[in-house]
Formats: structure tokens, sequence, C-alpha cells
């Protein structure tokens, strides 16, 4: 083991110490030992992981990112208005480890502007929660935490992030990875602050993990223009983690074209948060960091055994473009919903796809939810942004949608219809 003091670091949370951590990184790496990093603050800009790195992290070590984008490397390879700053960046590699007790800060809050999307400034926000969602407007530039790229065997446990200012892990064309025992703790308000996205990616558990972020907790996408192949996002298991967000704490799909399948959730407590599951399927073509053109095929997927409290709506799954006839040609099917019980605190749960039947095979088994407020009255044509912002007055609606088996399903409503099936195209 080699400790990053006796290499030069002075850790002292001011001094920039970039290059006597990436010289240590690779000669680690080059030996084929484990980098120590002792209590202490080491800050830094982007640091390469290279085959074979392994480090540890101490309790009371924290790695500090910069709050400088002039400190970062820039990923020109990428779209110019997508994220290409990264404090951590591993590419092509393989055998990748980061352990330990210690911490990773981010300094989200040094790359976003004070003023919110909606135009409020930051001091003038009410608390927020599932029912209120405040965002800032990023700065032009600004890095991830953790990226890695067609890198294989990752390893990341037992380490705290906080204040990432964008993505916090992003494994885009990876296989064989393990996350556990993390803990993540993003602002609330932070923009794209996701904790964990598994992007064109196979072979992965996510596990034992504690999550609180500004953005989505899970994200299972496949984005397929950035990668520049299209790889399956598939085999993916996260199972005993507690989620909370401002916004998703399971999203499937959105960003991609590559096929999504494959995927077990289970074990999970979801609280305080806007949606507890989102699987969405569009192809809005052209966007400012990517390029959807059919939309990704979804499939195989199971959520199981999660408890829901205070979460604003229980699912959302939606296929097709909300606009008018389009590129997309994809679907969803397959999908297991079991023993999912909670308090819906705002809005229907909605499945449901623009085009006839490209959602089939639902299966809603030992579900129990329950909803105390009267939602407003929304006609049959009626078809949602793809953020799910408005849907039906039931607690649960299903429309243009086939093949559906209900096993054991209470939904629990006083001014609500229950259950509203809207039959323009629905089968069995």
């Amino acid at each position: 083991m080699l400790n990053i003091r006796q290499l030069g670091a002075v850790g002292d949370g001011e001094t920039l110490e970039t290059t006597t951590i990436q010289n240590a990184i690779d000669l680690a790496a080059k030996e084929g030992k484990t980098l120590l990093f002792p209590p202490g603050a080491y800050k830094t800009g982007t640091l390469f992981l290279r085959s074979g790195t392994s480090i540890e992290l101490q309790e009371n070590a924290v790695i500090q990112a910069s709050d400088n984008i002039d400190d970062y490397v820039e990923d020109i390879s990428k779209i110019k208005k997508s994220l290409r700053f990264y404090l951590f960046w591993a590419k092509d590699a393989s055998d990748i480890a980061i352990r330990g007790k210690g911490l990773i800060d981010g300094a989200g809050r040094a790359f976003w502007q004070d003023i919110s999307f909606s135009g409020t400034h930051i001091d003038n926000f009410p608390p927020l929660g599932p029912l209120h969602y405040e965002v800032l407007k990023p700065k032009d530039k600004r890095p991830c935490v953790i990226y890695c790229e067609n890198t294989t065997n990752i390893t990341l446990d037992g380490f705290t992030i906080r204040h990432s200012p964008s993505y916090t892990v992003w494994l885009l064309g990876c296989s064989n990875a393990t996350i556990q025992n993390l803990t993540i703790r993003n602002q609330r308000f932070g923009p794209n602050t996701d904790a964990l996205d598994i992007d064109c990616s196979d072979n992965v558990t996510i596990q034992n993990c504690d999550i609180d972020a500004g953005d989505d907790c899970v994200a299972i996408k496949s984005d397929a223009h950035r990668l520049g192949k299209a790889k399956p996002c598939e085999n993916i298991i996260v199972k005993n983690c507690k989620f909370v967000t401002a916004t998703c704490a399971i999203r499937v799909g959105y960003e991609g074209d590559a096929p999504i399948r494959n995927c077990t959730f289970s074990n999970l407590d979801i609280q305080d948060t806007r949606h507890a599951i989102d699987i969405i399927s569009i192809a809005p073509g052209e966007l400012p960091f990517t390029k959807i053109v059919t939309g990704t095929p979804i499939s195989d997927l199971t959520f199981e055994n999660i408890r829901l409290t205070n979460v604003a709506k229980a699912i959302f799954c939606w296929a097709g473009n909300v606009e008018g006839v389009d590129t997309y040609n994809s679907s969803i099917t397959n999908i297991r919903f079991r023993n999912i019980k909670g308090d819906v605190l705002e809005s229907s749960s909605f499945i449901s796809a623009r085009t006839d039947c490209a959602i089939t095979d639902i299966t809603l088994e030992d579900i129990s939810l329950t909803l105390d407020r009267t939602l407003p009255s929304i006609g049959d044509d009626f078809i949602p942004s793809h953020w799910g912002g408005q849907s039906f007055n039931a607690l649960m609606t299903i429309k243009n949608a086939g093949n559906f088996t209900f096993k054991n399903v209470l939904l629990n409503t006083k001014n609500n219809p229950a259950l509203r099936i809207i039959k323009e195209s629905f089968k069995n």
C-alpha cells in the first residue's frame, strides 16, 4: 500500500494537489498497489483512473473537488452542451476500485447560479419536498464526480459523496460493476444531481446504498449516441437501498435508443420523493445534450418489495412522444410490480402509451396504495408530458395498453375513482 502523504500530498484542503495525486495514482496502478488517503482534505481537479487503480479513503479523509472549472480536463469527444468535465475519469480501463469510509465533496454550489428555472432566488425558496420543486440554473460548465466509460470490473464501496455539481456516479458502456454501501447527499435544489446513472452498461449491482439526491437516485438509460454504439443496458440489480429525492427514486429510460432489459429493483425504502418509479420511452429527436431517434425498447423489469412514504406519485409509465406522429418506434413490455405499498400524496399512477399497445404485458401483484387528496377531473383524450406533472383523477389510470394482470391490488381513495381504464386500445 502507498500513502499519499508519503508521496508529497499536503492534505490541507487549500493547496491544489492534482499533479501530486495523479502521479501517485499512476505509480500505485503500475505497481499493483492500493493508494491510501489518510485523514486530511485533498483538493484536486480531474484525476484519471488507469487500469488497476485502487484507492482507499480512510475515515476523515476528504477528496475536495476544486471549485474552479479551469482545474478540470474537458472531454472534447462529447457534444458541447453535454456534461464534459469529470473529477474522477476512467476510460477504456479495467479493475478500478474506490473503497473506504472517507468523503468525496463535489463543491456543487460553486457551479450553479443563484436563480432557479422558475426565476426564484435561492434565498426565497420555500421549504422543498415532494410537492414543491425548485432547481437552480447551472453555470455553463460543471463536472461530474465519478465518470467511467467503456470500463470493466468497477468497485465503489463504503464512502460518502456529497454536493455533486451534476451526475454523481455515471457508468457509460461499462461491464461488471459493484456499487455498495455508499452514502450520497446532494442538495435538493441542485440541477441534474442524479446519484447513480447506469448507461449502456451491463452486469451492475447496486446494494445497501443510502441516497438523498436533487435528481434521480438511480437512472437506468441507454444513450447510444453518446457511447457511439447501441450497447444494451441490461442485467442490473438494485436492492436493499433507501432513496430520497426531489424527482424520481428510480427512472428507467428517457435518454437513449439502445435496449434496456433484465433489471430488478427490490427491497427499497422510498421516502419524500416526487415519483417513486418512472419508466419512459420517447423519441424527441435532437436534444441539447444527445440525440434520441426511435426511443428505447424497455423490457423485463421487476419492481418488488418497495415501501413508499411521503411520495407524490407511485408509478409513471409512458411510451411514445407527446406531440404528433414522429419517429417513435419502440415499446415497454413485460414489467412486473410486486408488493409495493404506501401512501400517495398528490397524483394518480399512470400507465399509458401514445402509440396503441406500445405498452404490453404488465403485472401488478400485492399492491396497496392510498390517496386522500381529491384530484381534478381530466378528459380521456388528455396526454401528459413525459415528466408526468399531471394525470387523471383516479388512483391508477391505464390507457392504450394491452395484457394487464391484476392480483391482490388494493387501491384506497376517498374522493376519486380507484382505477380508471381508458379503452381506446386496451386488451385483456
